[in-house]
């Protein structure tokens, strides 16, 4: 696993080795043995223009994650793993953007990507739920992260299905889910 980290925001601590930490939880709880992630954090006017520039939303956001890897077939989804998503770009209900490709079987594919987060939306909201900026913010990462791993959230139940794995994800690194947190 390769982790690149840039850190462009001053609203949240968060370092290198805790992205690495949240990045691994993700890959190790979807069972993906090989990755080459991009990781940028950066503050609301950098998202706000990433969305508005490759998806034509004008506003900023919390997360967004773009896969690099393509795979002109579609892949077998691995038994008992969410389907995997086949689109280019997608708005989340709750206004977050996301965009993903084709996935590639986790035993011998890389799993190539790239994930933007804001670390001033993270204490912006952070209250909301009754958690630091940093949990909410691992919480960006861990949702983007499961986008790359081919969860969607476009419908209640693919919705649920991420919120179980997004908790299962954040439990194994020891922190609760607040109720009504969910990127």
């Amino acid at each position: 696993m390769t982790v690149a980290v840039a850190n462009n925001q001053r609203h949240v601590r968060f370092p290198a080795s805790l992205v690495r930490k949240v990045v691994g939880a993700v890959l190790q709880h979807c069972q993906v043995q090989h990755a080459e992630i991009s990781v940028a954090l950066v503050d609301d006017a950098a998202i706000w223009e990433i969305n508005r520039r490759f998806l034509g939303h004008d506003y900023p956001t919390d997360v967004i994650s773009f896969r690099l890897d393509e795979d002109p077939e579609p892949a077998a989804d691995p038994p008992g793993k969410p389907p995997k998503s086949r689109g280019k770009a997608a708005k989340n209900p709750d206004g977050s953007a996301q965009v993903s490709s084709p996935a590639q079987p986790v035993e011998t594919a890389t799993l190539t990507g790239e994930i933007v987060a804001s670390g001033e939306m993270a204490v912006g909201r952070a209250g909301e739920f009754g958690w630091s900026p940093d949990r909410e913010l691992a919480l960006y990462l861990v949702h983007g992260m499961l986008h790359l791993c081919g969860y969607d959230d476009h419908t209640a139940p693919q919705r649920r299905t991420m919120r179980r794995a997004e908790a299962e994800v954040l439990r194994s690194l020891g922190w609760a889910v607040p109720s009504g947190a969910g990127s």
